[in-house]
Order: C-alpha cells, then structure tokens, then sequence
C-alpha cells in the first residue's frame, strides 16, 4: 500500500515533494506584517515558507543496497544565491535507511563559517488519511503531548496551551481544519524517543514518527479539510523564530563556527 500522500508526483501539490525538509526555517516568516521575509541582526532577508532547502538541487553521495535494506546519503550546501537569503554558509546532509518497515532519516547540519549559525530545522511528510476506501475519521491521530503553542497572526505567542487531553488518548481526524503545534511531549521511558501516531484501523496499520525530543521539540499535526492528507511533523524552532523580533526563539539551534548538529527520526509502519 502506498503511504505517502501523492508519492512520486513532485509537479503539484502542496510542497512538490512528499517530505520536505524544512531548513534554515520552518513555517512562514515575516517582518511587520510582510510575509516571505524576516530581520535578522537588523537586516531584512527574504524567506520562503519552510526554509528553501527543500526548492535546492541537492548532490548523491553515497548509495548502498542489499538484503537487508537501501541507503542513500545527500547533500546540500549554501550557495550565493542563499547567502542573499540566510547569511550563513553551510552543509546539509541526510542519510536515508530503509529497512524492513521503518525508514531512517539522519540529518548532519555543519556550520561553515566563521561565526555562531541560528537556525529551525524539520520534516514535512504527507501521509495518505484515508487509506483505500476508508474514512478520514477513522484515522486516528495520537500524540502523548502536554501543551500545545498558542498562536496569533501565524506564529506563537509565547503561551503554552494544555494539550487537549484527545491528543494522548487517541482522536479523530475531525472535519475541519487542523492545524496545532504540540510541545512538551512525553518521551517513552524505554526508548527516550517522542513520538506521534496516525492509526489506520480500518487498514489494520498505524504509522509511527519518533524522534529526540530533545533535538527536535515540537510536532505539528497538519490536515486540512478534503486534503486526502496528515502531516506529522517533528520540527526544533517555531515559525518566524529567526526575526529579531519574534515573540519566541525557543528551540533555534545555535552552533558554533566549524560546530554541526545532529538529529535522527524514524518512521515505522506497524500493524
């Protein structure tokens, strides 16, 4: 069964893409009202939604297959024209695993310049709610979670919400639109590993994301209505988190000159 909402089909759709990797920013950024734009150290720079490391060519620089699974490693670096938009030179690379029924994402984040480099980073799956001849509401969504970011004009406000109890015992894709940015999550005392679930039981499936809560804080749970889709996203850093003026910065990564950053995800398919 294909998972991916319109896999293989990078021509339309929301992102043209199935998982977007979102970097240097994730959700929109603007400044005084403006959006595609943030002030950063004073400056104002355009910014797309998500960053644009998802609209970059990006360079194969190792594969491997065999038995057991496949591997792919790919890289992108700063260009000039990202220097325009984000004054920081980088590279970016992510190794993706496949084996049996979990797909492994590692992504490397290297700061190539010579001063301390700010920046969001996170992934965008569209994931298919139906599946078949299913029913949107009979995609349960669950996320163990305890406060949800209030937001105002399209980013936080910098209050916490109690997380509507729903989340951790399992709820309906409702109707309409959902769009909420969870934090404070709960890790599983064995692993340490957050996680965020889409179940599928009129399918017999679940689709598992886990990730470190510690490098990466927050999970958005994003479905509009019709969409034939829900995304599950793991994200550090908060929309317009990079302006001088955001109400919040918590979760921007800061590394040092020569420093990198480190983060892995995982998606299983259970049944």
């Amino acid at each position: 069964d294909e998972l991916l909402h319109h896999a293989c089909v990078f021509n339309e759709g929301p992102m043209k893409g199935r998982i977007p990797v979102l970097f240097p920013a994730v959700g929109r950024s603007f400044d005084k009202g403006k959006l595609g734009c943030y002030r950063h150290r004073g400056t104002v720079y355009p910014m797309d939604i998500h960053g644009f490391a998802k609209d970059l060519p990006w360079r194969e620089t190792e594969r491997h297959a065999n038995a057991d699974g496949a591997s792919v490693i790919v890289e992108v670096a700063s260009t000039e024209q990202s220097l325009k938009s984000y004054p920081y030179p980088f590279l970016l690379s992510l190794q993706y695993i496949l084996r049996e029924t979990c797909l492994t994402l590692t992504a490397t984040i290297r700061n190539c310049g010579d001063e301390p480099m700010p920046f969001c980073f996170g992934y965008h799956p569209y994931f298919r709610a139906p599946l078949g001849e299913g029913r949107r509401e009979g995609c349960i969504i669950h996320v163990p979670g305890d406060a949800v970011w209030e937001m105002s004009e399209g980013q936080p406000t910098g209050r916490k919400l109690p997380t509507p109890p729903e989340f951790a015992a399992g709820t309906p894709l409702p109707p309409e639109h959902l769009e909420k940015i969870l934090t404070d999550l709960e890790p599983d005392p064995d692993t340490g590993w957050a996680c965020a679930e889409v179940c599928y039981p009129e399918a017999g499936k679940t689709l598992r994301v886990e990730f470190d809560p510690v490098g990466l804080g927050t999970v958005t749970v994003f479905s509009p209505p019709d969409s034939g889709y829900v995304c599950l996203e793991p994200r550090t850093g908060l929309p317009n988190a990079l302006s001088d003026e955001a109400p919040v910065k918590q979760g921007v990564v800061r590394i040092g000159a020569g420093g990198s950053f480190r983060t892995t995800v995982r998606i299983r398919v259970l049944r």
